[in-house]
């Protein structure tokens, strides 16, 4: 039983979608915020260290899992020259795993849990395919030149995810970044202002377009909070052999440093609905996403 990694792979497949309601409870705590030009523009070499967090409920045919995945990235953000406003490094340094398998057979096969701090410690029925897939991803490093709207201008180096299958996206490629970092438009915005951007990752077949619709909402405690709302029609990926048809929608909140660009704190709710193809079979399942993103 391999379910561990589904999420993982596919975390990366986004598209455009409508934007979701507002939330109100988030608009009552918005100032009415500024017209304003946002722009990626470090002026300085600055060092982050990154907290990404995501909580998975996954409902399968077979079994029902909770799984909570926790990574460390060390990123550093340079001033660019050019048409390059900045140029993005970032490394995975730490990755833990827990996984608690729920209902019957989950209660026969037990929790599993790795560290890549302690992977000798890795435990449960699956900790050494755990140990084996992670223990290879830790100190790769990805990076990423941007213009100054956030636009990927290009990318170099591997997270080590890309050996799960395709479609697979790591904590620095552009295929994850969509959750957490934003692009900007060419004109100023003003609060309630909406615009569409895109993504362009991968290359032959294996490259992908991703469209991501923002809004922005306004200030808190100096920040610029925008919303990104995306989602997929059906696709199909590769997972471990098997064929994965997938669709998905997302919504994320994003505050941004005004000064800098740089996207500080990014909370995603997502949906996943996949149907899996194995011995001839069908598997339908569900997969509900929490991601925080939070730079210290």
């Amino acid at each position: 039983m391999r379910t561990f990694l589904v999420p993982v792979l596919l975390l990366g497949l986004i598209s455009c979608g409508e934007k979701s309601p507002s939330n109100p409870d988030l608009d009552q705590r918005l100032s009415e915020g500024e017209t304003l030009s946002l722009r990626l523009n470090p002026s300085e070499l600055m060092e982050f260290q990154v907290s990404l967090n995501l909580d998975m409920d996954m409902d399968m045919p077979v079994m029902q899992m909770d799984q909570t995945l926790h990574m460390e990235i060390h990123q550093t953000y340079r001033p660019g020259n050019g048409d390059t406003a900045c140029l993005l490094s970032s490394k995975l340094t730490r990755i833990v795993m827990e996984q608690k398998p729920k209902g019957l057979l989950g209660r026969a096969i037990g929790p599993s849990s790795f560290d890549s701090d302690a992977p000798e410690k890795a435990e449960g029925a699956m900790a050494m395919e755990l140990k084996a897939r992670f223990s290879e991803m830790i100190n790769q490093s990805v990076n990423t030149a941007f213009g100054s709207r956030g636009n990927v201008l290009m990318q170099q180096g591997k997270t080590g995810m890309e050996k799960m299958g395709k479609g697979s996206g790591g904590p620095g490629s552009a295929e994850g970044i969509v959750y957490y970092l934003a692009q900007f438009p060419e004109a100023e915005i003003a609060p309630g202002d909406s615009w569409e951007s895109s993504y362009l990752t991968g290359e032959g077949e294996d490259a992908l377009t991703i469209v991501v619709n923002y809004t922005y909402l306004g200030m808190e405690e100096g920040r610029v909070v925008l919303e990104a709302v995306g989602d997929i029609p059906e696709k199909t990926v590769e997972s471990q052999g098997n064929q994965v048809a997938v669709s998905s929608d997302f919504t994320s909140v994003l505050r941004v440093d005004p000064e800098t660009g740089i996207t500080m704190e990014a909370d995603m709710e997502q949906k996943m609905h996949m149907n899996t193809q194995m011995d001839g079979s069908e598997m339908p399942s569900e997969i509900s996403i929490s991601l925080t993103y939070r730079l210290q």
